[in-house]
């Protein structure tokens, strides 16, 4: 058997249902936060319909369309750049790198304790040849 609410009540009677539980809704969500997120939403829905009249579309889609812009013209500079003299610190990709590279101190040390105690006298002996000759060269006659 199949109920129909509008066998027992009027139209009148089901549209002052919705506005009483609406209000009862605006009251709670009002006790709730002082209705900061009532307002804000109020406030989100205006501001986005002015904006998309403004530009004659639509905002979310023009940000997310330079957003895939921006991503795809990002360079190794602007994700990973130090901090500068001009007061800007370090890029949020540089500060990711510096942490994954500290983190990772310990596997580094033990790749190049690894590498080092692979070479044999010979190659150590060239190395340090090949160095001697690069810094008597950069002294004597200025080349690198």
């Amino acid at each position: 058997m199949e109920v129909k609410f509008e066998d027992y009540l009027s139209e009148e009677e089901r549209k002052a249902i919705v506005a009483d539980v609406f209000r009862e809704n605006c009251v709670k969500a009002w006790a709730e936060d002082g209705g900061s997120r009532l307002i804000f939403n109020i406030a989100h829905d205006n501001v986005l319909k002015l904006v998309n009249d403004i530009i004659k579309g639509d905002v979310k889609e023009l940000i997310t369309a330079q957003t895939v812009e921006v991503i795809n013209n990002l360079t190794e500079y602007t994700v990973f750049s130090k901090a500068d003299k001009w007061g800007r610190g370090d890029s949020e990709g540089q500060k990711v790198l510096d942490a994954v590279i500290l983190e990772s101190k310990p596997l580094i040390r033990k790749r190049l304790e690894s590498v080092i105690n692979s070479l044999d006298e010979q190659e150590i002996t060239e190395m340090l040849l090949e160095e001697a000759v690069s810094l008597i060269d950069k002294k004597l006659f200025g080349k690198n």
